[in-house]
């Protein structure tokens, strides 16, 4: 029974209490403006309850080329994706450059903010598998 119990701590986010200390992961979480990905080094990880959500997992990491240890939290409709070790992902969220008639450089976004199709792009960047997936949609247009 006590079993059971264990593998339900931390909600539908509980896979990242798998992750191993001390290891290189590149973590992809979802902005208001597109998807914002990070390499780092995980230092700690802490289950608990926030705000009104029962259980959430908080993964305490020192971000590549940093000295502070920085720390993001996962709960609710949370967006998140983890691959062992360091890849490059693609989070440039506009279009190619365009000239105006003026001769003012012009770039622009694909999408309208908070759209999902900025994370999946990302994902979509990179070839190797992750070991963790949780995604959102919050809105396409």
């Amino acid at each position: 029974m006590e079993n059971i119990k264990s593998e339900k701590i931390g909600g539908e986010f509980h896979a990242l209490t798998q992750l191993e200390r001390g290891q290189k992961y590149t973590l992809l979480t979802q902005g208001g403006f597109g998807a914002i990905a990070q390499k780092i080094v995980l230092q700690d990880i802490k289950v608990g309850p926030y705000a009104q959500y029962s259980e959430s997992v908080q993964l305490i990491y020192k971000p590549k080329g940093k000295r502070n240890l920085s720390g993001s939290r996962f709960h609710g409709i949370a967006s998140c994706v983890v691959w062992a070790g360091w890849v490059d992902v693609n989070t440039d969220p506009f279009k190619p450059s365009e000239i105006s008639s003026t001769g003012m450089v012009v770039r622009s976004s694909r999408y309208s903010s908070f759209d999902s199709r900025y994370f999946t792009d990302a994902i979509a960047s990179v070839s190797a598998t992750p070991i963790f997936s949780k995604v959102h949609e919050l809105i396409n247009k």
